[in-house]
């Protein structure tokens, strides 16, 4: 009677995957072993290292075989997807305002998570909420923590056009005598349009 050989597994990190992220599989190591890793207690082809890096949620295996051809199976660990996978930032309006105006950034709600705007790469103090209000010219990004996984947004430009001087001048006194008048000018500038109220 031949015995079986030993199937330990540890691994190295969080049994939740974040994006992009892997957990790093260790198994036992013994002269004449050959392992095979399996996912859903499907092998995973060229998966026969006693090491291996997993990247994609399910339950995870490994079988042992020694030298005598005997056979163990390891205990089945389990790696969750984390719940966050992307951020996108929508605007209540225009990304173009002017002076002023101002323009609400909005991204994902959930529980659990914490937020985190930045402007033009610099954390925005106390922008720790999924909205924000913009007021400034600058490139603006959102992080988000959920657990130990992070996630960071793609940027949303905001430009910021200055109001045109509007101060209106007189000559004289602004005292009408009968039929006379009084001549009000507004400051002149390239590309400006007027409209007059009385």
């Amino acid at each position: 009677v031949f015995s079986r050989p030993l199937a330990s597994t540890q691994w190295s990190g969080n049994p939740i995957i974040c994006q992009n992220d892997s957990v790093l599989f260790i198994a036992n190591i013994d002269s004449g072993l050959i392992y095979q890793w399996a996912l859903n207690r499907q092998p995973i082809p060229g998966a026969t290292n006693s090491q291996f890096w997993a990247g994609l949620p399910g339950n995870y295996s490994l079988v042992i075989r020694n030298n005598f051809s005997c056979i163990s199976t390891s205990d089945t660990i389990r790696l969750i997807a984390s719940s966050l996978s992307s951020i996108s930032i929508t605007t209540s309006g225009p990304t173009i305002i002017c002076e002023g105006d101002s323009v609400v950034l909005n991204s994902i709600l959930g529980t659990g998570l914490v937020y985190q705007w930045e402007r033009n790469g610099q954390v925005v103090s106390g922008a720790t909420n999924s909205a924000f209000v913009a007021r400034l010219s600058g490139t603006y990004t959102l992080s988000v923590l959920a657990g130990n996984c992070s996630l960071r947004s793609q940027s949303v430009q905001i430009d910021i056009l200055p109001k045109p001087i509007s101060v209106v001048s007189f000559s004289g006194l602004p005292v009408i005598c009968g039929s006379g008048s009084v001549l009000l000018s507004a400051q002149v500038t390239a590309g400006n349009s007027y409209q007059w109220f009385k």
